[in-house]
Order: structure tokens, then C-alpha cells, then sequence
């Protein structure tokens, strides 16, 4: 079996995600093909740039909004912009 797991190159946490899913899959099944691609170089240059280099300068440059949106995120709580 042959399986894709896209992650996004911002941060670490996606491409240790996609490891633990691996991880879990070489548990599971014996014969497994596990392939990693960064999903962002599928999409355009400037969307790629933007989430990227954004996420790099946020967590340095502003850590505390960074902060309020990853706890935000991670809760059931569903959020509307006004």
C-alpha cells in the first residue's frame, strides 16, 4: 500500500505530524509505502511565500498573536470575523 501524506513547511509541527501518522501505519500494516510532500509547492509561488515566510514572522516577530491564534485554533469553539 502507497500513501501520500501532504504537510506544510511552517514550522516543525506539521512535518512531525505526518511522521507520527507514518509511525502509526508501519504499526498497522506490513507492507506500506509512506511518501512525505510539502503541500504548499503545490500551490502558487506567492501562496507558498505567504504562509511560509508569514508563519517564520509571526512567531518571531509578534510570538504572543501567534500564540492567541494557536490557542484559538484549538479549541471547539468556532470563530467569526467581524
Amino acid at each position: 500500500m502507497r500513501v501520500l501524506i501532504l504537510y506544510a513547511k511552517a514550522g516543525n509541527g506539521h512535518f512531525k505530524a505526518a511522521e507520527a501518522i507514518k509511525e502509526k501505519l508501519n504499526e498497522h500494516y506490513k507492507d506500506v509505502e509512506v511518501v512525505f510532500e510539502d503541500g504548499l509547492e503545490y500551490s502558487s509561488r506567492i501562496a507558498n511565500q505567504i504562509v511560509v515566510k508569514g508563519y517564520a514572522n509571526m512567531t518571531k516577530l509578534i510570538p504572543s498573536m501567534w500564540g492567541a491564534i494557536y490557542s484559538k485554533a484549538d479549541t471547539k469553539e468556532k470563530t467569526t470575523l467581524n
